[in-house]
């Protein structure tokens, strides 16, 4: 069977859709996720899927299929109406309070929107990522964090190659720093796994490229988890290693990238839209 064949078969209303089996061990399972917003319009309609630790995931589909709120269920930003996450060992929608943030400080979130205090430095931005881990007030300014602190932020910079920068004023960044930033944030989190929420889709082609080059890079290199929705097909065949497609608010495609070309997922979309 061809991939635009496969992909047919997956679109099949009563079929199954193709499977590609997450690395051992799973670091987070959806099973069966509903949602519905106010007004009755349903987003996720019995979502499934389980990334592998070390993985890099691509989650795609169309305008309205349901990636971010998909992606925000996992982490419960969003509360899903039924269905089970486990995230890193633990049933996340039966934790409450400090063991639900506790929880979630073991992840790192990246928006679209890069979240950053532009009146800050970015080495005191990539500190904020120690608050999760419960570092306290002091770590809020580079002058006043203790001095381990401040040596791993800035090697957090350094392995997205902007130590150099440490000092600059969030708000003088270009828009590819910022999120290098962002991602330097979470890694000072010691996230075990990374979600991105079309991390690129605010910048340009070529800051867009390189940031997603390092993703690959910090998944190659460090073997970090990493599940990003994008809209770019190529992103997906470029820097994933499977792609995870919804449509209807379930899960129509999961396969390795191997299995997938660009003209059988531009039919997918086509097909969606």
């Amino acid at each position: 069977m061809t991939p635009a064949e496969a992909l047919v078969a997956a679109e099949a209303p009563m079929g199954a859709p193709m499977r590609g089996a997450p690395v051992e061990p799973v670091v987070l399972a959806v099973e069966d996720i509903r949602k519905s917003f106010p007004g009755g319009r349903r987003v996720l309609a019995g979502a499934s899927f389980a990334v592998g630790k070390g993985e890099a995931v691509a989650l795609l589909g169309a305008n309205g299929a349901g990636k971010s709120t998909l992606l925000r269920c996992c982490l419960r930003l969003i509360e899903p109406d039924s269905g089970r996450i486990e995230l890193l060992g633990a049933d996340i929608r039966a934790l409450r309070g400090a063991r639900l943030r506790a929880q979630r400080a073991r992840v790192g979130f990246v928006f679209q929107r890069h979240n950053l205090v532009p009146r800050l430095s970015a080495l005191s931005n990539v500190l904020h990522g120690a608050l999760a881990r419960g570092a306290g007030a002091a770590a809020w300014f580079q002058a006043t964090a203790p001095k381990r602190l401040r040596a791993e932020a800035l090697d957090c910079l350094d392995r997205v190659g902007l130590a150099d920068s440490a000092a600059m004023r969030a708000d003088r960044l270009s828009g590819g720093q910022s999120q290098r930033v962002a991602v330097a944030r979470a890694l000072m989190q010691r996230a075990e796994i990374v979600l991105a929420d079309e991390p690129v889709a605010s910048l340009d082609p070529a800051a867009g490229e390189e940031v997603m080059a390092l993703f690959a890079e910090l998944n190659a290199r460090e073997g970090l988890t990493f599940l990003f929705t994008t809209h770019s097909i190529e992103h997906a065949l470029g820097y994933a290693r499977r792609a995870i497609a919804l449509k209807d608010g379930r899960v129509a495609i999961d396969a390795p990238r191997a299995e997938l070309d660009p003209v059988s997922l531009r039919d997918f979309y086509e097909r969606s839209s």
